[in-house]
């Protein structure tokens, strides 16, 4: 009997397991695009375990299906990107039409467009995966988008092993197909934060059983770090209790780290706790249990990386991975939680990575937050910080739940 059989979409099977890698790229217009911090990928991978691995976002703003047709061979690197110069990738993630449903234009008038598009985008990956175009609050626009949709969808369906339609818009549209605003910007086109958090659930819902064979990027290493490894942070396993705290915080801080507060008014105990029994992951957690925060504020956990010498182009890139268990976290007064890294120079090496979370409720689960991108400049810094931000939406006294922290690492 064969050990390994042929897929429809180019990759094999062995022993049951496909081999499409986790390397992932993003295409989009503003509502994927790094400059608006829209896209929904880091929620939705950070639910899932941090199991696909970022390679390029070529999302840019205002651009219509044609617009990212014409420029899909690009350099990944260019101004205005493509995929070009980057290996073959196990999915494409892509969210396109809102600004052609601005326009006015039917689908029939853009459905060749389309596949060319996303046949286009089959050729850089295993897999595309069609993300539904978000409702618009002109009724006029919107009704383009619903036939939209629906096109997408059959589209997919009608070549299951190469696409795949997710509809995480479904939370943020009501029963009529009509704009939720409340998920929405006043312009009733982009996302707010909250929007970005409900799609990244409901996106992590509808992907869940695909991303399940791959490995966690979790090191749980205690060696792992530099020099022996390319790994910058200087304590992934939360060893020892010689870190330190400012302002309001009491209580004990994992060696290598600082806890404190950015803004007025934060204030909360530190501790270090066992993991749980029976976990296969040993490592214990950093804990933070805030007690007080003013909105605006965050709490800041920052480290000092230590690494290589770095010159304008080395390290190009830093891959950050952080898991985060929040327990009973009132999401009222919690907005988010944000991983990254920056050079004295201003120059961001791990670019911001926000879990946005909804605004109501609590919310217990435990994400592992993961980016992998390019650096934003080209300095030779004297140093970079991590920093891990747990920014305050409403001002609060007393309990909002705990935060944990564990198996940090920046490799590149």
């Amino acid at each position: 009997m064969s050990e390994s059989y042929s897929c429809a979409s180019g990759g094999s099977i062995y022993a049951g397991r496909s081999n499409i890698t986790n390397m992932v790229g993003l295409m989009g217009d503003s509502l994927t695009a790094d400059s608006y911090g829209l896209t929904n990928f880091p929620v939705m991978n950070a639910r899932t375990g941090g199991k696909l691995k970022l390679l390029a976002n070529s999302g840019v703003a205002s651009e219509t299906v044609g617009n990212m047709l014409s420029r899909i061979d690009n350099s990944y690197t260019a101004g205005s990107p493509g995929f070009g110069g980057l290996p073959m990738m196990g999915r494409i993630f892509v969210r396109a039409g809102t600004n052609n449903a601005r326009s006015n234009n039917a689908i029939a008038s853009i459905s060749a467009t389309y596949t060319s598009l996303l046949n286009a985008l089959a050729t850089y990956a295993r897999r595309v995966v069609i993300l539904a175009v978000p409702p618009l609050a002109n009724t006029t626009n919107n009704s383009h988008v619903i036939t939209y949709n629906a096109w997408l969808s059959a589209f997919a369906a009608s070549n299951s092993a190469v696409f795949k339609f997710v509809d995480d818009c479904v939370n943020i549209r009501n029963g009529d197909d009509s704009i939720k605003a409340e998920y929405f910007n006043v312009d009733g086109i982009h996302f707010i934060d909250l929007g970005t958090a409900q799609t990244g659930v409901d996106a992590a819902v509808a992907l869940a059983s695909d991303l399940t064979s791959y490995p966690s990027p979790i090191s749980t290493d205690p060696l792992d770090v530099y020099p022996a490894q390319p790994q910058w942070f200087v304590n992934p396993t939360m060893a020892g209790t010689s870190g330190t705290k400012g302002g309001g915080f009491t209580g004990t801080v994992a060696t290598g780290m600082n806890v404190g507060g950015y803004g007025s008014g934060m204030a909360g105990v530190c501790s270090i706790v066992s993991a749980d029994e029976g976990d296969e992951n040993q490592t214990p957690w950093q804990r933070v249990a805030l007690s007080a925060g003013n909105a605006g504020s965050a709490l800041d956990i920052s480290s000092a990386l230590v690494g290589r010498t770095v010159t304008s182009v080395d390290p190009a890139s830093l891959e950050a991975v952080v898991e985060c268990r929040m327990t009973s976290v009132d999401k009222s007064k919690i907005s988010n939680v944000t991983v990254m890294a920056q050079a004295n120079t201003g120059e961001f090496f791990v670019p911001n990575t926000a879990i946005h979370l909804p605004d109501s409720g609590l919310e217990t689960h435990t994400y592992v937050i993961r980016n992998n991108r390019k650096r934003s400049g080209s300095s030779v810094p004297a140093a970079i910080n991590l920093h891990i931000y747990t920014n305050v939406r409403t001002t609060f006294a007393g309990s909002v739940g705990t935060l944990d922290f564990r198996c940090i690492t920046l490799r590149g």
